[in-house]
């Protein structure tokens, strides 16, 4: 790629016990073909060898409490603490597959000055399971897109879906809508991509951008990921003007169905239906939350440190 200058990006990673990651991680981002200005490691009290890798490394490494973590509030404390044009967000579990992901990011800025933010493409591990290899791909697909806040009649609540898991950020455009909110609960990157697109600004996803990430999470596992969900998009639901978000999540498990059908993987699709009615459960939980005591939250949430601060802001 020939570049009529070098881009100024730092490389933001929200660490928490990452040792099994990070040093690959980290290997990765110092070979890319486009050179980072710096990585800035920021740890939430990790009690493993994360803070050593990272030195190793030369990153700058900063440390925060962990009962202070917040999705938006970590991530916005870190920015300041950069001075680059763009901002990689990566997850301390997501790898590079190439020396191009940063490049491949950068691209769809040369080409497009309404993007504020594009994002990767996330390919499963070769050990995940069957229906997280379907779920990455159906969200990840092979060809790229452009969003805009005129896409909501076509996509629905697609049109607001951005990871950060591995995302570029235009300083400018991160910094006009006042970054992350803070505090929140999961989806900091969602909620800004409503503020982008309110404001008129553009979100590119490049499938030639891909970093490896899969997670095999466990029934419960995916219960409290969705009751988290659903309560993020109750607590929320003026950002996103869509009649109705199931929809979305009916489309993949049909897409799932028929492709484990074909393949005659009876024991996958019952695995599918089974874990798709788990999350459909958490999700319709979470979208009622205030029907649940504090206590009853805490059983279903995966961010207790998140519900105490909420019931105790509200009592206040």
């Amino acid at each position: 790629m020939s570049l009529p200058f070098q881009p100024s990006i730092s490389a933001v990673i929200p660490t928490y016990n990452a040792e099994p990651y990070l040093d690959k991680l980290l290997c990765q981002l110092h070979n890319q073909s486009i050179k980072l200005s710096e990585i800035l490691v920021v740890d939430s009290q990790s009690f493993d060898q994360t803070e050593s890798i990272a030195r190793k490394w030369n990153t700058r490494f900063l440390s925060i409490p962990k009962s202070e973590f917040d999705h938006g509030g970590t991530r916005n404390w870190a920015v300041k603490n950069t001075s680059s044009d763009f901002i990689l967000f990566l997850s301390q579990d997501a790898l590079p597959a190439n020396d191009k992901l940063v490049e491949n990011l950068y691209a769809a800025f040369e080409t497009n000055e309404s993007v504020a933010v594009s994002f990767a493409r996330q390919q499963a591990y070769d050990s995940a399971s069957s229906v997280e290899k379907l779920t990455r791909s159906y969200n990840y697909p092979d060809h790229d897109w452009i969003h805009s806040i005129r896409d909501v009649e076509t996509y629905g609540i697609k049109t607001f879906f951005l990871s950060d898991v591995c995302s570029l950020y235009s300083r400018d455009a991160f910094e006009r809508v006042g970054g992350f909110a803070a505090p929140i609960l999961t989806n900091e990157d969602m909620l800004i991509a409503s503020s982008l697109l309110h404001l008129g600004y553009q979100i590119a996803y490049q499938s030639s951008a891909i970093v490896y990430h899969s997670h095999d999470y466990s029934l419960k596992q995916q219960y409290k990921r969705n009751f988290d969900v659903g309560a993020f998009l109750a607590m929320h639901k003026d950002a996103f003007p869509v009649k109705d978000e199931v929809g979305e999540g009916l489309k993949m498990v049909k897409s799932g169905v028929c492709s484990l059908l074909c393949r005659f993987r009876l024991i996958s699709l019952f695995q599918l239906l089974l874990f798709s009615f788990v999350k459909y459960l958490g999700n319709r939980a979470g979208h009622n939350y205030q029907n649940y005591s504090l206590k009853e939250i805490l059983k279903r949430t995966n961010y207790p440190m998140f519900w105490n601060r909420f019931y105790e802001a509200n009592d206040n």
